[in-house]
């Protein structure tokens, strides 16, 4: 289910006016920023670094591999979030979500009312970093990190296979 841009939009919208967002200014100001950057079609732009300088205050010379404040913001973000839709926007038709790993949003169906949704839920947040991303490949490999680490589960469970 493609989630237009509209949908998005008052998704964003919806999350903005919740309680939980209205008592972090701080939160609300940088999924605006991931969400209306995403919505320009300037994914690409959302780096640690821009969010440092652009929506944390950092000066020019912030260094993100010697201030984590980006990576703990996105953590507490996504926290949030899942938070939020756990509550009060458990009936929303869409779900905002961030892959661990990444800082680009992903607007996702809400499929918490049906059974087995946890899941259905990881597996649509899987699709969804795909779909946003392309997997980075490991240096020196030539294949996507996400192949290397599916065959690798595949060979451990055929182990485990053998040994039963």
């Amino acid at each position: 289910m493609a989630v237009s841009t509209d949908e998005a939009t008052a998704e964003l919208n919806a999350v903005l006016a919740s309680p939980s967002f209205a008592r972090s200014p701080r939160l609300a100001r940088l999924l605006t920023y991931l969400c209306s950057k995403y919505l320009a079609g300037e994914a690409d732009q959302i780096k640690e670094y821009s969010i440092g300088v652009e929506v944390l205050d950092r000066p020019a010379s912030f260094n993100p591999s010697t201030d984590a404040c980006a990576r703990v913001e996105v953590h507490r973000l996504r926290q949030r979030l899942h938070k939020h839709y756990e509550t009060e926007g458990s009936a929303r038709k869409f779900r905002i979500v961030i892959p661990v790993g990444h800082y680009v949003p992903a607007f996702v169906p809400n499929l918490t009312e049906t059974a087995g949704a946890a899941p259905i839920l990881e597996q649509a947040t899987e699709i969804a970093d795909i779909v946003v991303r392309e997997p980075k490949t490991q240096k020196g490999f030539p294949f996507p990190r996400t192949l290397l680490i599916a065959a690798g589960m595949m060979v451990a469970a055929g182990s485990i296979f053998l040994i039963l």
